[in-house]
């Protein structure tokens, strides 16, 4: 078995995909698989943008050149996609067949995310006659806000998605998406968490008193996935019985509130060797998105956010400010592992950080079902074994 895994963003970059596919294949054999990506990862990269090591399996850029002018092409020519077809598509196509074949790949797994590289190594994938499979992070046709690349998604997406051999999502909310639009049977693989990087370490004792500093810690990326939900968390935390709470920041991405940077403290994003002592040194772990954004909800409500499996490792309370319908909100109050405020409501986001403060045995009893949720759904050897067997 030789995997040929085509994806935007590769270890070791910042992103939650990346995190994912770095997790699961550090440690294996790094002649059964290979990495494509339009981004050339044997150059070294910015130190911002580093975030897991990168992998011992050989890596191959496939440039997005004259990328703008196709973007272009697509926006004055939308319903002219044979010809795009003809200019770049095919190209593209062309590098994978070549590559596929001179490796003696076995398997196909296209990563979503980019707009024109799932459809590529699909075709690819067709002309070596290998299978392909789809690892779906989020809808591939509903994840594009500009309507010229939704238009291009939707006529190409459901050949992709109903000719793979296999679909891969990281949560139920997104197979049950899949199954239902697209006629499918997907395969739910949560994003994992390495439990040895949480466990075997005793927790900073940490004071949860109003006449304490209290940090409330996000950690990831920042967009209008999420802003909406920070903003009103400032909201809540102004109104809150003393202003010795803080919301810290591990971020790539700088992010200047509307309001209250008095409560703010910004950090870059650190690697993920020392997220896990970020995240248990906190007394609060916040995990937002977005009731109000630019991205259809269906998008929201299906989002698997990378570090919720370590969140629940982490053994911190977490505060989930998410909508109701959202796959985070349902399964953050199905099993007890967090405090959930599903609405818009501030003075709800108010008392519940301060019920996390205030009340030990319901802080206590949040922070177990975590555990116990980190250790059934999200443990890396597990889902290494799930992830695997599907190509087996």
């Amino acid at each position: 078995m030789k995997l040929a895994i085509v994806s935007p963003v590769l270890p070791p970059s910042q992103s939650g995909q990346a995190i994912v596919l770095y997790r699961l294949l550090d440690g294996a054999d790094p002649d059964r698989y290979i990495l494509i990506s339009p981004t050339n990862y044997n150059d070294a990269l910015d130190g911002i943008d580093e975030c897991s090591q990168k992998l011992p399996g050989k890596y191959y850029c496939i440039p997005h050149s004259h990328h703008r002018f196709v973007h272009w092409l697509l926006k004055m020519n939308y319903y002219r996609i044979g010809l795009i077809n003809e200019i770049y598509l095919k190209p593209r196509i062309n590098q994978l067949v070549k590559i596929f074949q001179t490796e003696k790949c076995t398997h196909v797994i296209a990563c979503t995310a980019d707009l024109f590289d799932s459809y590529c190594a699909y075709m690819a994938s067709k002309k070596v006659n290998i299978p392909f499979f789809l690892y779906a992070f989020d809808d591939y046709i509903q994840q594009w806000t500009n309507k010229y690349d939704h238009y291009f998604a939707e006529k190409i997406g459901p050949s992709i998605i109903k000719n793979a051999k296999e679909i891969i999502v990281p949560n139920n909310h997104l197979k049950s998406f899949y199954d239902t639009n697209y006629g499918v049977n997907a395969k739910t693989i949560h994003n994992p968490v390495n439990l040895s990087d949480y466990t075997g370490v005793s927790l900073p004792e940490l004071v949860y008193s109003f006449e304490s500093e209290i940090n409330i810690v996000y950690t990831g990326a920042i967009y209008g996935a999420q802003t909406d939900a920070l903003n009103r968390l400032l909201d809540a935390i102004s109104k809150t019985k003393d202003k010795n709470i803080r919301l810290y920041l591990f971020s790539p991405n700088p992010w200047e509130p509307v309001k209250y940077d008095e409560f703010v403290i910004y950090h870059n994003s650190l690697p993920l060797s020392q997220m896990a002592d970020v995240q248990m040194s906190a007394h609060i772990l916040f995990l937002p998105l977005a009731f109000k954004s630019e991205y259809p909800q269906s998008l929201i409500n299906t989002s698997s956010p990378g570090k919720m499996g370590e969140y629940l490792a982490s053994g911190r309370p977490i505060l989930v400010h998410a909508p109701q319908d959202s796959f985070v909100s349902r399964y953050f109050k199905k099993y007890k592992c967090g405090s959930v405020v599903d609405s818009v409501d501030v003075n709800a986001l108010t008392k519940e950080i301060e019920r996390i403060i205030r009340d030990k045995d319901y802080r206590q009893g949040i922070m177990k079902n975590a555990r116990m949720c980190a250790m059934i759904d999200f443990d890396l050897n597990k889902i290494k074994e799930q992830f695997f067997k599907i190509f087996s």
